[in-house]
């Protein structure tokens, strides 16, 4: 029901003000769109300035410059089909009765019930988009028909087998009249040779609910034969259970028709398929009817989360600017923070572009300060060596200084004695 609302327009027209107001902030979260107007006179310029557009129309019958049964009257000479809700807290039976002659869709007691009112927009809203739907599935069936009619022979039989329709190219290649075959059982045509078994298993298959295909010869009405190729399958009722007949598609087994049976078994195919669908849909509308059913005895129940909806809506929305802002905010920040650490990898950059230079530079000193170390080590190494030499030839030395001095003293002793 949601999904059908949220694709719906209404026009809602109402000349109380507060009621207008407030069932207009609930329509407001519901529908696509909703078109307001205060009384009649406005509600139907409304109408006409979007009648291609409204899905739906709720008015009030009490209103001033034109009435709600009045608007109906005038709406209705332009638009037979369009849902009409009627709401008022009076129960007059000469406007129950006039509302009725206009075909109004619904009616509303005052005061409004909106879930109430919600479930019946919403099946009104259903049976609308049903009705459409189908139209379109009608004219898409007929157009495969007919194009199916240009090129294939058809023809339909009761449970017997007796004809009741015929297609143009069936009479003209069987060569009777549609007259002479409706009414008379289908092995008219059948030709001699055609054995019964063949017919047996056909009988068999399509009362069983199943397609039969297969080669057939027939014979016209001046005995001559001719061959098709046959596609036969039951037509059921509304309820898709009861057989209520038969249809049988041909086409002729010339080269001209062989040339066209990639097309004529496509138009089969597409026919069956819209009737699949068509089935399918009416399924849906019947599911959707049960739900809606179910939807109306929870009426309370949606009254109150409606409520509850709007009010979460309003603290959702205060939320969001709160939030809004706040991201905004951060997304200032951000940018900030952002060109503060690109300066800082820039600066970072650079440092670390210097401190790699520098570090070169020191490696190249280090280098060459092991170099020197290298070369003090064995300078130091030469020196002691020499320092070793020096010490030996000085203790030599000391040694002849001695011997030097005692053979002085010995002299000087020699000296004093010949004194």
């Amino acid at each position: 029901m949601k999904e059908i609302l949220k694709e719906s327009i209404i026009l809602y027209v109402e000349d109380n003000k507060d009621l207008r107001e407030k069932v207009k902030s609930l329509l407001n979260l519901i529908f696509k769109k909703v078109l307001i107007a205060e009384d009649g006179e406005k509600g139907l310029e409304l109408y006409f300035k979007n009648k291609n557009n409204i899905d739906v129309i709720v008015s009030d019958i009490n209103m001033p410059n034109l009435n709600g049964i009045d608007l109906l009257k005038s709406i209705r000479k332009e638009n037979k089909e369009i849902p009409f809700i009627l709401s008022s807290a009076y129960t007059e039976t000469e406007y129950l009765l006039e509302s009725i002659k206009y075909n109004v869709s619904e009616y509303i007691p005052k005061p409004i019930d909106i879930k109430d009112m919600l479930s019946k927009i919403a099946n009104l809203c259903e049976e609308k988009d049903n009705a459409q739907k189908l139209i379109l599935k009608e004219k898409e069936i007929k157009m495969y028909l007919d194009a199916l009619n240009k090129v294939a022979i058809v023809s339909k039989t009761d449970l017997k087998g007796n004809i009741t329709y015929v297609n143009n190219i069936f009479c003209e290649v069987a060569q009777y009249k549609q007259e002479e075959l409706i009414g008379k059982p289908h092995n008219i045509v059948r030709h001699p040779d055609m054995p019964k078994s063949a017919f047996e298993n056909l009988w068999k298959d399509i009362q069983k609910g199943k397609k039969w295909q297969g080669k057939v010869k027939n014979l016209a009405k001046d005995r001559t034969p001719y061959y098709v190729n046959a596609t036969i399958f039951p037509l059921y009722d509304n309820t898709s259970k009861e057989i209520t007949g038969y249809i049988g598609i041909r086409f002729l087994t010339t080269e001209e028709e062989n040339e066209k049976r990639e097309f004529k078994k496509k138009v089969i195919v597409n026919i069956k398929e819209t009737r699949q669908k068509e089935y399918q849909l009416v399924n849906n509308k019947n599911e959707l009817e049960i739900e809606i059913k179910k939807l109306s005895l929870q009426n309370k129940e949606m009254s109150e989360q409606i409520i509850d909806l709007n009010k979460y809506i309003n603290n959702l929305q205060s939320m969001n600017a709160s939030l809004e802002e706040k991201n905004s905010i951060k997304e200032r920040q951000l940018n900030h923070y952002e060109l503060q650490m690109e300066n800082v990898d820039k600066r970072v950059d650079t440092v670390r572009k210097n401190k790699k230079t520098e570090l070169e530079k020191y490696i190249k000193i280090n280098d060459q300060l092991k170099n020197d170390k290298d070369l003090l080590v064995q300078s130091k190494h030469t020196l002691n060596q020499n320092i070793s030499l020096l010490e030996s030839k000085n203790i030599s030395l000391s040694k002849d200084n001695i011997k030097k001095l005692k053979r002085i003293k010995e002299l000087e002793d020699l000296v004093l004695h010949l004194k």
